[in-house]
């Protein structure tokens, strides 16, 4: 295997992040990497926010239970059972923002492509992420108070997926099953 097929091979959502810091000049490298994800029509409809401010990432933890035990109770039931933890003591929560856009070329499908350009490339720098969908129910509806004004969000953009950063703590879990099944050549 090459060296980025390698990184995809390890790459997978953790669960469970130490305390501990993930350096901004490593931030850095992932913003650049997310910047260069490709976008259908070069439209690049993305805005990047890298939460790194504890008391922010605890309150949107907080709004995101609220809204998730409002809206999902299986799915708030499932959070209680697993340690009552949205975001697993994450340290850095990456909010993408985008203009909403619908259609074949819809801004849902290139914040898809970001993030996976996002995972693979915090992976190949040592840093380990979980991809996450209750980053905009942790804000969204809530424009006039708690995290989301604190965020700076752009004018026209709702938030759109989160990307949970860090360092596993413990041990590293060995590699997911693959299903060759899945995939058909004609």
């Amino acid at each position: 295997m090459t060296e980025t097929l390698d990184v995809i091979a390890a790459r997978y959502s953790v669960r469970n992040f130490a305390d501990k810091a993930v350096p901004r000049e490593v931030l850095d490298q992932i913003a650049d990497a997310a910047l260069r994800a490709p976008s259908a029509r070069d439209s690049e409809p993305w805005h990047f926010i890298f939460v790194t401010d504890p008391t922010v990432v605890a309150q949107m933890e907080e709004y995101g239970l609220a809204t998730l035990k409002a809206t999902d109770q299986v799915g708030y039931e499932r959070t209680l059972s697993r340690g009552g933890k949205l975001y697993y003591g994450a340290p850095v929560l990456l909010v993408i923002t985008a203009e909403p856009r619908e259609g074949i070329a819809s801004s849902g499908l290139d914040v898809g492509i970001a993030v996976g350009t996002i995972a693979i490339a915090a992976k190949a720098l040592g840093v380990d992420s979980c991809i996450v969908a209750s980053i905009p129910g942790a804000i969204i509806d809530r424009e006039t108070q708690g995290p989301y004004a604190q965020l700076n969000i752009p004018a026209g953009h709702r938030p759109a997926m989160g990307i949970l950063l860090g360092y596993e703590a413990g041990e590293p879990r060995p590699q997911h099953a693959i299903h060759p099944e899945k995939v058909t050549f004609i």
